[in-house]
């Protein structure tokens, strides 16, 4: 009978279990010395690599715990590492991890190396952590905002996160006991912000779960590609929640290489804060017969609080057809955009920033294959990356349009001439850089392009690279935004469109993490039921995105359009705060009435009847607390927050009176009503 050693390293109250298996090893206990069980026991996996034999083209994936031939440990100082080599077939494969422990926590290094000619490393995991799933067990995953899963323990899980995209804005999870509030924070901070896929799965049967993060190697493709994961996989435990847990990961976001310049109070520097930081966007599309800007224009003068116009449909091509050939545009534009510049309103015309259509001539292929196809993204195999959306060439069939290479001077190009006309003979404010900030990087293998193939920093800093020559040529006062929130694109835009923030159980950790250095701003109104709309204005004013993104006819039939406005406007008066201020930890609230229930695009969305949010001035350290009710009805609240000491006086939609014991105020908060009040 064999008897396999156990491995024990602690960092702090952090203690991790490693079980030699005769194959490998495998993780079998993550405990808290304080008494929060995290995994209890079993026998899991602690990583993946996928190979590549580049005789015969197979690809196989091999597990920590079971395709591994020996499993040794040695210690250097506070540091152990662990090393894993592969078995007699694939001898010449060895990864090692590096286990650095800290107070509370533990940072794990990853190299894996390759000596093999005919062996390519294609992805390799971080370390892996499993969890126990119990009734209490909360789980924050960052799509997004981000969000909160509660109930978790019956329920399946199988959620893909590519970061940095929509589906990932930050790279970080946490799993937390909800009653005891002891959680562990896992973080890949890798300051480079490269491209990764953050999973987390879940058997319904079963009541572990598991947080893996995935990078497609370097050099992929290529013999002997030996490579260490950039960043640190780290392992940290924390008390309180999903605000807790953001606060680890900011400590680390703030060194990161994403960050833009901050002045002495932490605010994003060289940026025109009151100009960009409209209270409200609109979503339009040019018509010939420019009725667009009449409607967009009584929406604006309805609210009366300064607005932008995100405008569509500009050019003479159709959308998501011909890119990336915009010019000559519309002859209805010109007159139709000054009319909104004269009423006050920015103007932001859209572009794509990764696509050039494979047929760019209606049916023909006219300048793509002789001009742009060496230049887009092509995989292992040599085929090209092609993405295809609802648009349709006129015979019918689908448009594909083909993503480009970001590294490449053609593509760098194409952007700039783009942006010069849109901000410069077009006299725009702003330009929209669609799919930027939301669009996975492609691990593209092009042998011509200078990169290395495969993933690695080359997609995020080549963006960075173009990023940098438009924002050095742009005009001054004028600004650039992208689709999407991941906070890897934070230097290179001022704002970023928030639209797809429309999932259950979000929480405002982007905004806790990165108030002040960009703007979010808007949420997808199309086709969503009044308490929706009502829903998205609320969370978008007390999470401090920029509300809107609504087409200002969909406004103006809203059922709930003034309680829209009255949002907007408390916004306008609560603007230092959210602008240049620091969302703090959410009051803890009770509640009297019964959630506010519409449908999203995803399916049935719940909020709280009142929501509440405290945002602190950081220059002056002064602080608002902003109330938002969705309900439809009276809702009776009682609030506790440190920055709460006195009764307050409330300015906005209602008079309410408030009384405060000393720890807890009370108040009747009136349907629809949206307050602030000076702390």
């Amino acid at each position: 009978m064999n008897t396999y050693h156990e491995y024990q390293i602690i960092g702090g109250a952090l203690a991790v279990t490693l079980t030699e298996t005769g194959r490998g090893a495998a993780l079998t206990r993550i405990e808290d010395a304080a008494g929060m069980p995290i995994l209890t026991g079993g026998s899991r996996p602690f990583f993946k690599l996928r190979l590549r034999n580049l005789t015969d083209g197979e690809d196989a994936e091999y597990l920590s715990d079971r395709d591994f031939t020996s499993f040794r440990t040695e210690t250097d100082g506070a540091l152990t590492r662990l090393y894993f080599s592969a078995p007699g077939e694939l001898s010449g494969i060895t990864v090692i991890l590096t286990a650095q422990p800290e107070n509370n926590g533990i940072r794990w290094l990853t190299r894996v190396e390759n000596l093999r000619s005919d062996i390519s490393l294609t992805g390799v995991e971080y370390p892996k952590v499993w969890f126990d799933a119990r009734t209490t067990t909360k789980v924050f995953y960052p799509r997004g905002c981000g969000i909160v899963w509660e109930d978790i323990a019956d329920i399946e899980i199988r959620r893909s996160c590519k970061y940095p995209t929509s589906q990932a804005s930050m790279s970080y999870f946490a799993v937390y006991d909800g009653e005891a509030r002891r959680g562990l924070y896992i973080g890949y901070e890798d300051r480079e912000g490269i491209y990764k896929e953050l999973r987390i799965d879940k058997e319904t049967e079963e009541h572990e779960g598991c947080f893996s993060g995935l990078l497609p190697a370097e050099s992929m493709g290529i013999a002997r590609n030996s490579q260490d994961l950039p960043g640190e996989a780290v392992w940290r435990l924390f008390d309180g929640d999903w605000f807790d847990a953001a606060m680890e990961y900011k400590k680390f976001a703030m060194t990161a290489a994403w960050m833009p310049e901050l002045d002495e109070n932490g605010i994003r520097a060289k940026r025109c804060i009151p100009l960009w930081s409209r209270d409200i966007w609109w979503l339009s599309s040019v018509t010939e017969d420019n009725t667009w800007t009449d409607i967009a224009l009584e929406a604006d003068a309805m609210i009366g609080v300064p607005s932008g116009s995100h405008v569509y449909c500009w050019h003479r091509i159709p959308f998501d057809n011909d890119y990336p050939h915009y010019f000559p545009i519309r002859d209805c534009v010109p007159a139709a955009l000054a009319r909104l510049q004269d009423a006050g309103m920015l103007v932001m015309p859209y572009i794509n920033g990764r696509l050039w259509d494979t047929h760019d001539q209606e049916e023909r292929d006219w300048l793509f294959s002789t001009l742009a196809k060496p230049w887009a993204t092509k995989d292992i195999d040599g085929k090209l990356f092609e993405e295809v959306y609802l648009s349709k060439e006129k015979d019918g069939n689908s448009v594909s349009l083909a993503v480009m290479c970001p590294s490449s001077s053609l593509w760098q190009d194409k952007v700039c001439e783009l942006a010069d006309g849109v901000l410069g003979k077009m006299d725009c404010d702003a330009l929209y850089i669609d799919q930027v900030a939301c669009a996975e990087a492609k691990p593209c293998c092009d042998p011509r392009h200078a990169h290395a193939p495969g993933g690695g920093a080359w997609w995020i800093n080549a963006y960075r690279t173009l990023m940098d020559r438009l924002n050095l040529r742009k005009p001054a006062r004028k600004f650039f935004t992208t689709e999407g929130t991941s906070d890897a694109y934070l230097r290179s835009f001022d704002g970023f469109l928030s639209w797809m923030w429309w999932y259950n159980g979000q929480v405002p950790a982007l905004t806790a993490v990165y108030a002040g250095t960009a703007v979010f701003f808007g949420r997808e109104y199309t086709n969503v039921s009044d308490s929706t709309a009502r829903i998205y204005a609320a969370q978008a004013l007390t999470f401090g995105e920029q509300l809107g993104w609504i087409r200002p006819e969909t406004f103006l039939a809203l059922p709930s359009r003034d309680f829209v406005a009255d949002c907007a406007r408390i916004r306008n008066r609560c603007h230092d705060f959210i602008a240049e201020g620091e969302l703090q930890r959410p009051p803890v609230t009770e509640c009297a009435g019964e959630p506010v229930i519409g449908g999203s695009q995803v399916g049935e969305i719940r909020c709280a009847p009142v929501l509440s949010a405290v945002w602190k001035h950081r220059a002056s350290g002064k602080a608002c607390l902003i109330l938002v009710a969705p309900a439809e009805r009276e809702t009776s609240l009682r609030l506790r927050h440190a920055d709460v000491t006195c009764d307050l006086h409330f300015t906005g939609t209602h008079e309410i009176d408030a009384s405060f014991d000393g720890e807890w105020l009370s108040l009747t908060v009136p349907a629809g009503a949206v307050l602030c009040a000076e702390l």
